[in-house]
Parts: structure tokens; C-alpha cells; sequence
């Protein structure tokens, strides 16, 4: 299992898309992919205490991208990557993990 908690600070704003991504091997252990998955949520807090959250299921090596957006102001991001086998063997590598944020800007209305 791999968890991570960002506090936020100034510089996120309502309106930002958060977006983690990577890529996921799956390493050693001889099981096929109907034996093992990995789950991956990013779950992004508010200050109003809503929360979003966005999840996927990997069955085989791969890239992977959870996007979360919505107007209000962020507290914190959570990311769980959750490795579940059969066989004790089974290993996982994250690869090039990054978030990104993004931040809508609001274009001025030319009359």
C-alpha cells in the first residue's frame, strides 16, 4: 500500500483540476490478471468538508491518470495506490508518479 496526504496552502484556489498520473509494473509473482489488481483513488477535501474523488483498477502494467475538478477551495489531496495478489511475491513499481494542478483562469468579457 502506498498513501499520500498533501496539506494545501495559498496557492491552490477554487476551480483547479488536480490530476495524478504515473505508470504502474507489476513485478515478479506468477499470477495472471484475473488474480491481481491495483486500485488507485485520489480523493481531493474542500474546505466546505464536500469531498471528490475519482477511481481505477489496473489489471495489467500501464499508465494511469485520475483527474478531480470542481469549484470549490481545496483542504487537502489524499492518493492510495493499493496493491491487492494472490501471490505474496507480488511486487509493484510506480513509475514517474506526478500531480499536476491546474488552474482555470477567468478570461475578461471584451464588450
Amino acid at each position: 500500500r502506498y498513501t499520500f496526504t498533501i496539506p494545501t496552502d495559498t496557492n491552490f484556489h477554487a476551480g483547479d483540476r488536480l490530476t495524478w498520473s504515473g505508470k504502474a509494473l507489476f513485478l515478479q509473482g506468477g499470477v495472471d490478471s484475473l488474480h491481481r489488481y491495483l486500485h488507485l483513488n485520489l480523493k481531493v477535501r474542500y474546505m466546505n468538508d464536500s469531498i471528490a474523488s475519482a477511481d481505477t483498477l489496473l489489471y495489467t502494467s500501464g499508465s494511469f491518470a485520475l483527474m478531480v475538478t470542481d469549484s470549490a477551495v481545496v483542504k487537502s489531496i489524499d492518493g492510495t495506490a493499493y496493491l491487492k495478489s494472490s501471490d505474496e511475491r507480488e511486487r509493484l513499481l510506480l513509475v514517474e508518479p506526478a500531480l499536476l494542478r491546474c488552474r482555470r483562469i477567468e478570461q475578461p468579457v471584451t464588450p
